[in-house]
């Protein structure tokens, strides 16, 4: 779909522009390669492991509370050849390591001798053993809401490796946010299209723009004949300008309007409806 080739360039363009001014080919060459592979699962992301050259990545969210955190996954490599150990899904901040610092300082966190951290609150048996790691934070409305590491690169992690990780994880967040998005509209729509009440969607001027299959069976129009026109198409002549001005003075200053109404149907019967109009 145009959609996904879309979000596969913006995604490769935006972190080569911005951020392999200083990697080397082969790592950038790598990102192309992952982001081809950028249809359906986000998760597929994760793999930027291999942009710096980590043997292991993780992401977790963060819940609104900032107090828990919710595991999403490691990179399969990570699972395949380095890591066996058993995790909940959800756990407080409070149990969390020191990968967690990166919430709670609200910044990356960098450490390159992990073994002589005197803070770190060890690792549950199966866990891969770390000897270094980045974690980064990814803000929105000042909250973090998306943690994501990488470890055991062969050397220190640098600044650029920061930066990948950070831009990349910024990018996966939007990625999640609109994924997210589509399926909320995609959820509204079969509720639209299902509702046993009929719906009808107008813009500002009043034009008929949508109606769902119940409005089109109460109605009796084919949703083709209402699409484009003004409800007034369906006007009874049983109320007079009195009644709709006082609708329109309710729309304008409380944004509803509530009653009764008279409409005609397609077919010349008049019917009485309970109304209900909503500004959006």
């Amino acid at each position: 779909p145009l959609e996904s080739h879309y979000l596969k360039y913006h995604l490769m363009v935006k972190l080569m522009e911005n951020t392999y001014r200083d990697i080397n080919i082969a790592a950038a060459n790598e990102f192309s390669r992952l982001a081809d592979r950028f249809q359906v699962d986000v998760w597929e992301a994760i793999e930027i492991a291999n942009l710096t050259g980590s043997l292991i990545a993780f992401i977790h969210f963060v819940k609104s509370d900032q107090q828990t955190i919710e595991l999403v996954t490691w990179s399969r490599r990570t699972l395949s050849d380095y890591c066996d150990a058993v995790f909940e899904r959800h756990y407080p901040v409070s149990d969390a390591g020191i990968w967690a610092d990166a919430l709670r300082g609200r910044a990356p966190v960098v450490f390159n001798d992990y073994a002589s951290y005197g803070a770190k609150h060890g690792l549950p048996e199966g866990h891969a053993a770390l000897h270094r790691l980045i974690s980064v934070p990814v803000i929105e409305d000042g909250k973090v809401v998306m943690l994501t590491g990488v470890g055991n690169k062969a050397e220190d992690y640098d600044a650029t490796d920061i930066e990948t990780v950070q831009l990349v994880s910024n990018e996966i967040w939007r990625l999640v946010q609109r994924r997210r998005n589509l399926e909320r509209l995609r959820l509204a729509g079969s509720v639209y299209d299902h509702a046993n009440e009929g719906i009808m969607v107008t813009d500002i001027d009043g034009t008929i723009v949508d109606v769902n299959d119940a409005f089109c069976r109460i109605s009796g129009y084919a949703r083709e004949q209402l699409v484009g026109e003004n409800p007034r198409i369906m006007k009874s002549g049983r109320q007079g300008m009195a009644f709709y001005a006082e609708m329109w003075r309710s729309l304008q200053q409380l944004g509803e309007w509530r009653g009764e109404i008279w409409n005609r149907r397609a077919d010349g019967e008049i019917t009485a409806l309970l109304l209900n109009i909503n500004t959006v």
